[in-house]
């Protein structure tokens, strides 16, 4: 299945990162530790992006993120990068 391209300029930087973080696999407390921020924090970045993207999961964010990884890492581009896990590809 074709995955609908979505408009990522529309998110902030912080909320990019947060993004390459959520579909890496960390949980929120995770994010919180490496970004220096609060769960509470966090979890504002993910309902925002959720919202932004048009999706109602994090699965759906993480799938978006790595399908437009390039795209997502220039919304991102003056903070290091966090890397994606290899994509597994399904025989």
């Amino acid at each position: 299945m074709a995955q609908t391209p979505r408009d990522l300029s529309t998110l902030t930087e912080r909320e990019g990162t947060v993004l390459l973080l959520v579909a890496a696999g960390l949980g929120n407390t995770p994010i919180a530790r490496r970004l220096d921020i609060t769960e509470r924090t966090v979890k504002k970045h993910i309902t925002s992006l959720l919202h932004k993207l048009r999706v109602t999961s994090r699965l759906e964010a993480a799938l978006i993120a790595h399908h437009q990884h390039h795209e997502l890492c220039r919304v991102v581009s003056s903070s290091p990068q966090p890397s994606l896990p290899p994509r597994h590809h399904l025989a």
